[in-house]
């Protein structure tokens, strides 16, 4: 505990000396950067004991919420404060207490990153913790000197522990969890070999239902008329045949047309050919008396020569 907490522990119970007009104003100047104006204004709200409380925890630097930053370290002192006002000195096997010539020099050594509140920290601890401050080197670059002394004896109480349990072989063993094993008797192993199955309906069924065909399945076998087919319309109804290799057909083919759009005829098996290809590409095929269709394929075979 601080050497400030210990001042007028009996008159005061364990609460620090106030804070002096000075003193408290030197600290609002320094922290003035990381303070709002509210923060300023709780801090000033306070009385001159928690003032101290404030002061002594050490720079505000970094502070997000500086007001509940400020009502924390009263609130935390307090409680330290309500603890047994003579609890003995911490001991260890592996640290030896501090002599005083060791704390003037180490204090002395860092005084520049030691400012008077962490030095009074330092001082009020017990010559073991003392020691375990100095061991772990350095304060320098250290931005709040406070949080770090107290950490540093948190840290090596903490290592010394595990140290301990490790050297005496006491190394608690983390329980294992409890896993239900799984029973298989003679009952039902005959239960497995010999029931008879039974269907489970799609309801309660947990898998996948079978997979279903492909539309290859369903598609419409292709549709080739015979060489002499002819139809008796030209448009849907009616039937071509193809001139040359193209529109995915053979020369020579004979199509039905099932279907019209803008620009193009719909011929059964899914295939179309462009209208204005008409005498070119394809011709149309009539049956009424032959005429029309004769002098189709005379055009045609013109143009192909």
């Amino acid at each position: 505990m601080p050497a400030a907490f210990r001042e007028v522990a009996a008159a005061a119970g364990r609460s620090p000396r106030p804070a002096t007009p000075e003193e408290f104003e030197k600290f609002v100047r320094d922290n003035r950067p990381f303070m709002s104006e509210e923060a300023e204004e709780a801090l000033r709200a306070l009385n001159p004991i928690d003032r101290k409380r404030v002061i002594v925890a050490g720079t505000m630097s970094g502070c997000r919420n500086p007001v509940a930053v400020i009502h924390c370290r009263v609130r935390q002192a307090k409680e330290k404060e309500h603890e047994e006002p003579n609890a003995q000195e911490s001991s260890s096997k592996l640290t030896k207490p501090a002599s005083s010539d060791e704390l003037d020099i180490f204090i002395a050594g860092n005084k520049r990153w030691l400012p008077k509140e962490a030095e009074e920290v330092l001082r009020g601890f017990n010559a073991i913790d003392q020691k375990r401050v100095i061991a772990a080197g350095s304060m320098a670059g250290i931005c709040n000197p406070i949080s770090v002394l107290h950490t540093r004896v948190k840290k090596s109480q903490d290592l010394e522990e595990e140290f301990s349990r490790l050297t005496t072989g006491k190394v608690e063993k983390e329980p294992e969890p409890e896993v239900e094993v799984p029973t298989f008797t003679p009952i039902a192993a005959a239960g497995y070999m010999f029931t008879a199955p039974s269907e489970v309906s799609a309801v309660d069924s947990k898998f996948a239902n079978a997979a279903k065909p492909t539309i290859a399945a369903f598609a419409e076998p292709e549709v080739r008329l015979p060489d002499g087919a002819t139809g008796s319309v030209r448009g849907i109804g009616g039937v071509v045949e193809i001139l040359a290799k193209k529109y995915g057909c053979a020369r020579g083919e004979r199509l039905r047309v099932i279907g019209e759009k803008p620009a193009l005829w719909q011929f059964e098996g899914g295939k179309t050919a462009p209208k204005a290809h008409e005498g070119t590409g394809w011709r149309w095929i009539l049956s009424e008396g032959g005429t029309e269709g004769a002098a189709a394929d005379a055009a045609a075979g013109a143009e192909a020569a």
